[in-house]
């Protein structure tokens, strides 16, 4: 297997090295990037780009050109042309221009002699209706003179704009984009170098309006009537999300105040052993952290389980790995304990042993199953009230359901009134958020349970500084209180004092070699078996209480 692997990566490394050198091979930019524009009384405007291709290796056989038609009344007269020659409507063969229409761009590829190592030159001429658009009283023209999406580095750029005859330049500027600009009579002028891959170069010019018809053009109209229409809306959207939230709010505290129950003064300080003989597993779910992992420990301690450490066959060769086996199954087991031990043997190919995989899928399939069962052993000892569990249910699904029909509204209001109509989907999805926070805060433990779980939360803090080496006497606990410790999470760091206390490993646990405190076996057995457990967790059964802005032209450009 080794062998083969090595193989594998040897062709990589092969195929790489010959591919890079073919890639490196091939590149073009562009000397320069022209682009003249002639403004037109009615609002439309006459455009010329001249592209200097400068191809390296190759070879080459194509160039793009993608002219979006937003903000404008449209797009005609297209030509594309070379020396004088111009490319004719068909498909793939030299000579000829592919045209297509999708995503509002008319994306044009024409096809040429197979090039490498020279330059060519190709010339895009059309005509955009309706790209004057008003502006405050003045006619505007706001145009991208370069492809807002090129891969390749332009040297230089001349970009023109024409007004028509008796129309001088109220004011122009450069709105995106590194570049000299001249603004003189009837005449425009953008100079331009060294422009990055995908660099862009926005400008506007502002002219008297009266010099002109049709503005502002039919796309502009449009959006200024859906503003007219929406703006109502928007309004309304704003008002209904402060309405929600000044109603919805108040109604949730009012329901959370209802649901509280007695109020039971908590155990401060630590408990420096378990106060009762509730099993770990159920520990871990009052105080809700629960876990398999604390009763497959609790198990082994008692003698019904066993781990052992083993060598498995992988890809990359041996790996060590843990099972876990069945040594005593007429133990007498709580209703839980029995429900976790089916189910970590249930995926298993022998009924009395199973691999650490095998027991992980079996937990998680068992999931929901494990929750239930470790909440009715809790109800049956009159620690979880089945009313306040009901309570809290009903504020997760009235927190699930507003987030659900907040994201709806917000989507459909955004898409119909832009960012402005935002309001009542988002107090939907805060009322929603905040009916999730108060069903974490529904105390669902009776009086009995928030002493209960008071106790044992005391006890953890002791657990806790056993595991942070706080304890000295802690040593002598470190495999009686494992299970605990599982149940509160802090497994990891328990493991971590068998090695600073040189501490055997337990009677259950069965290392493939022996070494001088068991450390490491153990320490990578926590790893393993927490892993496997950790996705099929049981679920907690108790909580604690408590307009027409964007430049026309731009688009994208390219060869290959």
């Amino acid at each position: 297997m080794s062998r083969l692997f090595r193989t594998l990566v040897v062709a990589v490394l092969l195929l790489f090295a010959c591919a890079f050198p073919a890639l490196a091979a091939k590149s073009y930019s562009a000397d320069r990037f022209d682009v003249d524009v002639i403004v037109q009384r009615d609002g439309s405007a006459l455009v010329t780009e001249t592209v200097t291709f400068r191809y390296e290796g190759g070879p080459f056989t194509y160039a793009f050109r993608g002219i979006p038609t937003r903000f404008t009344d449209g797009i005609s007269d297209i030509q594309v042309s070379e020396g004088g020659r111009v490319y004719q409507p068909g498909g793939a063969q030299p000579g000829q221009v592919e045209r297509q229409d999708r995503n509002n761009e008319i994306r044009l590829t024409w096809h040429f002699p197979e090039t490498s190592d020279m330059t060519r030159t190709f010339t895009v001429s059309y005509r955009v209706e309706g790209v004057v658009r008003e502006d405050g009283g003045a006619a505007e023209l706001r145009w991208a003179a370069l492809p807002t999406d090129h891969d390749y580095t332009i040297g230089s750029s001349l970009v023109t704009v024409q007004l028509p005859p008796g129309v001088s330049v109220d004011r122009a500027s450069l709105l995106a984009g590194r570049g000299a600009l001249q603004a003189q009579g009837d005449r425009v002028i953008v100079e331009a170098t060294d422009i990055p891959r995908n660099g862009s170069l926005t400008l506007g010019v502002w002219m008297p309006l009266r010099a002109f018809s049709n503005v502002p053009p039919a796309w502009q109209a449009a959006a200024m009537a859906d503003a007219a229409w929406a703006r109502p809306l928007q309004i309304g959207s704003a008002l209904g999300g402060v309405l929600i939230l000044a109603l919805g709010l108040p109604a949730l505290v009012v329901a959370w105040l209802r649901s509280r129950g007695e109020s039971v003064p908590g155990v401060r300080g630590e408990l420096t052993g378990p106060p009762d003989d509730l099993p770990p597993g159920l520990v871990g779910a009052l105080v809700g952290r629960g876990s398999p992992l604390a009763t497959l420990l609790d198990l082994a301690r008692r003698g019904v389980l066993e781990f052992r450490e083993q060598n498995r066959p992988g890809f990359f060769g041996v790996t060590h790995d843990f099972a876990v086996a069945l040594r005593d199954a007429r133990a007498p087991l709580q209703p839980y304990e029995q429900a976790i031990l089916t189910a970590a043997f249930s995926r298993a190919a022998q009924p009395t042993f199973a691999t650490s995989e095998e027991m992980g899928k079996g937990l998680q399939k068992a999931h929901s199953q494990l929750g239930d069962t470790a909440k009715t052993e809790l109800r049956a000892r009159g620690l979880v009230d089945l009313r306040s569990e009901t309570v809290r249910g009903r504020f997760i699904l009235a927190g699930l359901a507003l987030l659900f029909v907040g994201t709806a509204v917000l989507v459909g209001l955004v898409a119909a009134l832009g960012v402005a109509g935002i309001a009542t989907g988002v107090a939907l999805m805060v009322l929603g958020i905040v009916a999730l926070l108060f069903s974490a805060a529904v105390a669902v433990q009776t009086a009995a349970g928030q002493r209960e779980a008071s106790a044992w939360e005391a006890f953890g803090r002791y657990l806790k500084r056993i595991a942070n080496g706080g304890a000295p006497e802690g040593a002598a606990y470190l495999e009686p209180y494992l299970a605990y410790a599982a149940a509160f999470g802090l497994e990891s760091k328990w493991i971590k004092q068998y090695t600073a206390t040189q501490t055997p490993p337990p009677a259950w646990f069965h290392p493939l070699a022996s070494q001088a405190g068991g450390g490491d076996h153990m320490a990578a057995f926590v790893v393993v078996m927490s892993s496997a457990s950790r996705s099929a967790g049981a679920s907690s059964a108790a909580s604690a209480g408590g307009g027409a802005g964007g430049a026309a032209g731009g688009g994208s450009s390219g060869s290959g």
